[in-house]
């Protein structure tokens, strides 16, 4: 870890912290062989720090890696004008026949692309009709 740091100072960069979880990797081994550590990242020198005071970076889960993805945002995320909420399907909407029907339009829509193209459209699609839908409906 010495030489990484020494590697840090010669090259006079630094570390731009982070927030969320303060691991980065995982050997993905059950307990209690599980290991966590932070190998991962964000630096930068001195002008860019001074470009950019509010950049933060974010720990974010992902699938199908030990590693987690390294979010750099510039701007501190409390200065953007308009944050849109994020979408939570609430389970009194199957108690109106509604839900389904709006489900069903959405998941029926035609779409060309890949497998995986077609689900990733299809879901936002979905999310969608079903907030127009509660808007109109609750």
């Amino acid at each position: 870890m010495k030489g990484f740091r020494d590697a840090l100072d010669d090259c006079e960069l630094l570390d731009l912290g982070y927030r969320g979880s303060p691991f980065t990797w995982c050997n993905n081994r059950d307990p209690p062989a599980t290991t966590w550590v932070r190998l991962d990242r964000g630096l930068a020198n001195l002008n860019w720090v001074q470009k950019f005071p509010a950049a933060s970076v974010e720990h974010l889960d992902v699938i199908n890696s030990d590693h987690k993805c390294l979010l750099l945002t510039r701007e501190s995320r409390g200065d953007q004008c308009f944050q849109r909420k994020p979408f939570r399907f609430e389970e009194v909407w199957m108690s109106d026949a509604g839900c389904e029907h709006t489900i069903q339009a959405a998941w029926g829509s035609s779409i060309s692309g890949s497998a995986i193209f077609r689900v990733v459209e299809k879901l936002k699609t979905c999310k969608r009709y079903l907030g127009d839908w509660s808007r109109r409906s609750f």
